[in-house]
């Protein structure tokens, strides 16, 4: 009795440890985005800003085809600001703002998946530290960092998931009905309605339609009603809906069929650099699953991680090899080479990432469990992608020059729902592959670019965007430890930051004003609120986790 007393103490002992160590992570990401990363500056933004500008009375219509729910809670979100904006500060703010905004998504994702699987039986620890992992796997962070509406596919489609699953056990219909918003809100890309479109057919629609036809069609004309609402408000903002897709003429074009397939491993290896693998869809993959391929991300050039990398492995031309040289001064370690050949150490580590990742997830979807379909849903995501950049429906949009418009970004909440389970089936069958995690952990903020030299251009920069973070008290110990000038680190004052690349916005004064209601947008916002709270009541209750 002692020693069963003393085992459940070890074990929640261990629960707790996972959960703070989940919870910390999952700040210093956000955090670490923030203190490095310019939204604003990200990809598209100018293109997706004009949502925030109708949304406050700039503009009467956006031009644009998306659905309108995640900019409307930018909305917001941003309007908590709306006191302290100036035309100086306002770009700092907007950053902040959907840096936030991404991670509450991303919190809700965490939440979602959790207890899905929960639902599954595998074990909370494990689970903990899965999720872990995944706030550590590159486009998780990637998805967090820029102002696109893939954070909300990520963010409901566990719940959707769990909703149908729970379904499935219970034969309770009410579970589908709980599931209704999160569907219609996700779909707010045409992209994020195929592949999920896909998914849904493949491996569950069949089940739900042989089931009791009256409440199934109950369901789908709730569906129809409820989405036909949000589609109204959606094309009252934008003039446009989802399938009047207009692209830019240099994706008006289609890939050659052998793009599928083609890929040169040794160019892959010596140039993994942007614009020479557009021609190859497994190359694009490959660098850009766990790298960043596009310089879109840690890699962009205006950015605090592109900056002041701190090189810990140099590499320098010898006429013999010899032993490689530790430099403890400048903790740095150099490797002679008898060639001359550009090095990408960045590159390489995240193609050998990526080649891993790959190989062990068609290895379990091999195996042809109940969760091999989690895992082939990555494999849906890169068919919608070759579907239109080869076939060109439902409309052309490859461009032969960069090959960006078939990025793994796009399908990244697959690919984040497919590490998962591809983690937690691997810890659930060997116990001490979890020491890996430190390593991986070490091994992908390498890949961010870190560690830092310690220069007064970076600390400064750092200095200044602190002063704007909510965790900025909370931070100043930690930046202290690396930073030489602690004068810099002040929470009161908010400096202009040069660092960031962050522009003047002349028509601040609007985004003053409460922005424009949504009122079905806000209904849905509403209802996925409460149905996320009822799944998890209603759950509990009947013991499903």
């Amino acid at each position: 009795m002692k020693n069963r007393i003393l085992e459940i103490a070890k074990r929640q002992y261990k629960e707790i440890i996972s959960f703070f160590t989940l919870v910390a992570s999952s700040i210093f990401i956000k955090e670490l985005t923030f203190l490095h990363y310019n939204t604003t500056s990200g990809p598209d933004f100018d293109k997706y800003f004009v949502y925030l500008e109708q949304n406050s009375y700039l503009l009467d219509l956006t031009g644009r085809e998306q659905g309108i729910f995640y900019y409307y809670l930018n909305s917001l979100n941003f309007y908590r600001y709306h006191e302290v904006l100036t035309s100086d500060n306002f770009f700092y703010y907007l950053d902040k703002s959907i840096q936030e905004l991404n991670f509450l998504l991303f919190v809700f994702s965490l939440i979602g998946f959790y207890f899905l699987l929960l639902h599954f039986g595998f074990k909370k620890r494990d689970v903990l530290i899965a999720l872990t992992m995944l706030n550590f796997f590159p486009l998780a962070i990637a998805i967090r960092m820029v102002f696109k509406p893939e954070i909300l596919a990520l963010s409901f489609l566990p719940w959707i998931i769990l909703c149908v699953e729970l379904h499935k056990k219970s034969k309770k219909y009410s579970y589908l009905f709980l599931a209704l918003p999160f569907t219609v809100a996700l779909f707010a890309k045409g992209s994020v309605l195929g592949s999920f479109g896909l998914f849904f057919l493949l491996f569950y629609l069949l089940p739900i339609l042989k089931g009791d036809k009256k409440k199934v069609f109950l369901i789908f004309i709730c569906f129809v009603l409820f989405a036909s609402l949000i589609s109204f408000e959606d094309y009252e903002s934008n003039g446009s809906n989802l399938l009047q897709v207009v692209h830019d003429e240099k994706y008006n074009n289609q890939a050659d069929v052998n793009f599928i397939y083609k890929v040169d491993f040794p160019k892959l290896i010596k140039s993994p650099v942007k614009f020479d693998h557009a021609d190859s869809f497994i190359s694009l993959t490959l660098l850009d699953t766990f790298g960043d391929y596009f310089d879109l991300y840690w890699n962009e050039d205006s950015n605090l991680f592109r900056k002041h990398r701190k090189e810990l492995f140099l590499f320098e031309e010898s006429r013999s090899i010899g032993v490689p040289k530790l430099d403890i001064s400048e903790k740095n370690i150099t490797f002679y080479l008898q060639n001359n050949t550009d090095i990408y150490l960045r590159p390489f580590l995240s193609l050998i990432l990526s080649l891993l990742f790959f190989i062990f997830l068609f290895i379990y979807i091999k195996k042809g469990n109940k969760f091999s379909k989690f895992l082939f849903a990555p494999l849906l995501g890169m068919s919608i992608m070759i579907i239109q950049s080869v076939f060109g429906f439902p409309s052309k949009n490859y461009d032969p020059l960069v090959g960006d418009s078939i990025k793994p970004y796009y399908y990244g909440y697959f690919l984040c729902l497919g590490f998962l389970f591809l983690c937690i089936q691997i810890f659930n069958e060997r116990k001490k592959i979890k020491l890996i995690v430190l390593p991986y952990v070490l091994l992908i903020l390498f890949i961010l670019g870190f560690p830092k030299l310690n220069s007064t251009e970076y600390e400064s920069g750092i200095a200044q965007v602190n002063s704007y973070s909510s965790f900025c008290k909370l931070n100043k110990p930690i930046i202290q430890i690396t930073s030489d000038n602690k004068d810099l680190l002040q929470c009161e004052t908010k400096d202009r930051i040069f660092s960031l690349n962050y522009k003047d916005y002349e028509n601040y004064d609007n985004f003053k004003r409460q922005p424009r209601v949504k009122i079905f947008n806000t209904i849905a916002g509403f209802f996925i609120i409460l149905n996320s709270a009822l799944i998890i009541a209603f759950s509990r209750k009947e013991g499903h986790f």
